[in-house]
């Protein structure tokens, strides 16, 4: 009964686990939609395709394919979900991002290579426990982002319920099988998952929040696009130059008010004048 229920608990793990890895397809529609990579987990995916290098390796190795096979697509998408972050990246030409993405493919199969040729079974296992931690602790990044915006946008919250599934099941499968470094790792990530999940339902969603704030009726909003055009996204800018133009309008409308009250009381100052003359030649 035991064996059956362990068994039955490894398999929705494998299930969940390449739930998990498809999933970041919808935040990458949402990339193209809205060019903002904000909600996009890059240190998350980075850590992921390290740690999942070593376990496909580490798979091979052993020849157990359920290790393999769910590492080894997140070795072939995570490449993918970077590759459109760097393309979306402000702030870098073209040039910069077609060399950042070429170093990412470099990188990728450089370490694959090594850890197949030069690492045994037992330090590629090592060094997949290892990252897995590190995986799970890069949400870490996240939750700063999130508090010291006090702006939700950077929550995924699709990709944090997968994930957090994802650490249960595996966790509760380390645990039938007495594997302490497996259900650790999970556990250790599955308190980083409430975390901010409390956070995502405990702070507003704005994704306007970190360039348009309140403002008063002045400039400020127009300085503040001068100092910060090149740190903000196309549609953050364009957002910007929305709010510029309503107070460049009031800017001139206030100076058109201006000119035509000192045109009217110039007229009624000459008109005063004109009177005053006219009554002057009709006394003499």
């Amino acid at each position: 009964m035991s064996f059956t229920f362990t068994n039955f608990i490894g398999l929705l793990s494998v299930l969940f686990t390449l739930i998990f890895r498809v999933v970041p397809i919808y935040g990458m529609v949402r990339l193209f939609q809205t060019g903002d990579i904000r909600p996009i987990p890059v240190l998350l995916y980075f850590s992921t395709l390290m740690s999942t290098t070593f376990w496909t390796v580490y798979g091979l190795q052993i020849h157990v394919w359920q290790i393999w096979v769910i590492n080894g697509s997140a070795v072939i998408i995570m490449p993918l979900y970077l590759t459109l972050y760097l393309y979306f990246l402000p702030g870098c030409s073209v040039f910069a991002r077609f060399l950042l993405i070429v170093l990412l493919y470099v990188f990728t199969n450089t370490l694959v290579y090594i850890s197949f040729e030069y690492f045994s079974e037992d330090m590629n296992g090592t060094i997949a426990s290892s990252l897995s931690f590190l995986v799970q602790t890069s949400q870490v990044f996240t939750i700063v982002q999130v508090i010291s915006t006090n702006n939700n946008i950077y929550i995924d919250i699709i990709l944090l319920f997968s994930f957090a599934s994802t650490n249960v099941l595996n966790a509760l499968y380390g645990i039938l099988i007495n594997r302490i470094y497996w259900w650790l790792s999970m556990l250790w990530g599955l308190n980083f998952n409430i975390i901010l999940i409390v956070l995502y339902y405990k702070i507003d969603f704005n994704p306007n929040k970190s360039i348009v704030e309140e403002y008063d009726d002045d400039m400020s909003d127009v300085s503040y696009i001068t100092d910060n055009a090149s740190e903000i996204s196309d549609n953050e800018n364009t957002i910007q130059r929305k709010v510029a133009g309503v107070h460049i309008g009031k800017l001139f409308d206030d100076e058109e008010d201006v000119i035509l009250n000192r045109s009217l009381e110039n007229e009624s100052k000459q008109e005063t004048s004109t009177n005053n003359v006219v009554d002057s030649k009709k006394r003499n």
